[in-house]
Parts: C-alpha cells; structure tokens; sequence
C-alpha cells in the first residue's frame, strides 16, 4: 500500500495549438506515472470539458479507471493548488505529490527514480521526521552526476535530504500535516502573481515546517510553451517584489539589482534548530 497520491493541475489554454500540446503532455504524464508507480492520480482539470476528454482513450480510460477526474472552473493557479492542497489534506495519505501537467522523473540510471515512492512507503513516514515537504534536482539548475559519483554510497543506499527553499512547482511533495495533527499549509488564494511555487515554500518555513530537496530523484519537464512566456523575467521580478514585501519582517529581501530573492536571512531567522540534512536508509 503506497503512502503517496498525487495531484495533477491542468490548465486548459485558450490558443488550440496550446491547448493540443497540453493534452498530449497530460496523457504522456497519465500514462507514465501508472505504468511506472502505484501511486494513485487526482486530476484537477481546470476549463476543461468532459467531452474534450472523452474523445481520447488514455482520458476515456483514466477516468473511468484507477484515476480520480476533478473538473473544476478556469481559475488561478494558485487557487487550483489550493483545491489539490485541501483535497490532500483530507485524505488519508501520508504524503501528497503537487504537480503541473508536465511533470515526471527521469527513470534510467538517475537513482531511485520513480522508485522512491515505494521504497519510502515501506519505511514509514516516521522514518522521514524532520522532512516536511521535499522536491526532486531540477537538472537544468542544479548539476548532481558529479555529486552522487563522488559518493556512491551514501546516495546509493540512502535517501538523502538538504535543506533548500528553491521550490519548482512542477513537482514537490507535501507531508499531510493535517493527518499528524498539525496545521496544514496553503499558499494565499489572492496571490495572483508568478511564483505561487515559492510563496508556498515561504509560508511553510514561516508556519515552523522543513523545506528541502531530495537527492534521489531527477525531474523531468515535457516539452510545451511557458505560461509566462517572453515575459517570464518581468514577471518573476513583480511576484518576488511582492513576496519580499510580505515577508520582509521575517528577513526576506531582494538582490541588489536583481529579479532574485535573498532568501539567507529569511533562512537562518526561522530554521534555527530545524534539521538541515536527513539521510534514511533505503529499504529492502
């Protein structure tokens, strides 16, 4: 029995072109995740019509499958996260998979891959006490082959976990707070900004809770058209404006003369006794 389910946002483009694209990814994604894990899938289909899904059979199937077809009003990101989020929240999984519509993970000779779902599920989610929400190397940022040859060992045999609130909302896990009894995490529906993504990461460390990568797994994005488009850095700059703004008495700042925060106060004011690393043994 897997402790993980997942939540799929899809956002139905109004430029057809788009809109086929975005539907070719969400089946590659579908059929990717089923055919290569046993976690279970719930689609937030945001605009979308059921018609528009009846006419493909990977849709057809899913829904009337092993898969979950939430279909919900064209609305903000940040508002269909918060549906995923609370759907979650309610169910009695120990862990929740956010992603967008093109998200997976590189599965040939890149570590655990789409096995650390089940190899976490057989540890326990106490095994993982201290990791509170953890996303997969984004390989386009982050370089990591040098890292695990360096220590064969240590990442061969553990999970490993550092602290980092680089978030990509393509895919990142969320422990379900809510199940432990603690307070659950929602990003700020009237955020209508770029960077729902990070907002959530801030909000998390400013609510007492871990951020941190995982070392074991690689994300992969399918190839589409970027939301924010030739506009992305000036989009960028505003919604860290404003997330600087609303966390400016916690330490969070702009770079100088840059779209980028500086996270680093932030960081060390509320971490403080909170672990940086966790290294959990993989099972058998």
């Amino acid at each position: 029995m897997t402790d993980f389910a997942a939540y799929i946002v899809s956002f139905r483009p109004a430029d057809p072109t788009d809109r086929s694209l975005r539907l070719t990814n969400l089946m590659r994604q579908i059929t990717w995740w089923q055919a290569k894990t046993s976690v279970p899938i719930n689609l937030f289909a945001s605009g979308w019509t059921e018609a528009e899904f009846e006419r493909h059979p990977v849709m057809r199937d899913f829904g009337k499958g092993a898969g979950k077809i939430i279909f919900l009003p064209s609305q903000s990101l940040v508002m269909n996260r918060h549906a995923c989020l609370s759907a979650f929240y309610e169910s009695s999984f120990s862990w929740g998979v956010m992603m967008d519509d093109d998200a997976i993970l590189y599965d040939t000779d890149h570590n655990c891959g789409p096995h650390l779902f089940d190899e976490m599920s057989r540890n326990g989610v106490h095994a993982y006490d201290g990791v509170d929400v953890f996303f997969p190397i984004d390989p386009r940022k982050q370089p990591f082959t040098r890292r695990w040859e360096a220590d064969p060992d240590l990442y061969g045999k553990h999970h490993v976990f550092n602290r980092d609130l680089d978030l990509k909302g393509s895919m990142f896990v969320v422990r379900n707070f809510q199940k432990e009894g603690r307070a659950p995490v929602y990003p700020d529906p009237n955020f209508a900004l770029h960077g729902e993504d990070t907002l959530f990461a801030l909000t998390c460390v400013a609510q007492g809770y871990t951020v941190m990568r995982c070392w074991n797994i690689v994300l992969k994005e399918l190839p589409g058209p970027s939301f924010f488009g030739d506009n992305r850095i000036a989009a960028m700059k505003a919604g860290n404006e404003e997330l600087a703004r609303r966390f400016a008495h916690l330490g969070l700042n702009m770079r100088p003369d840059s779209h980028l925060l500086d996270r680093r106060d932030f960081q060390e004011s509320l971490w403080r006794e909170k672990p940086k690393k966790a290294v959990v043994r993989k099972s058998a």
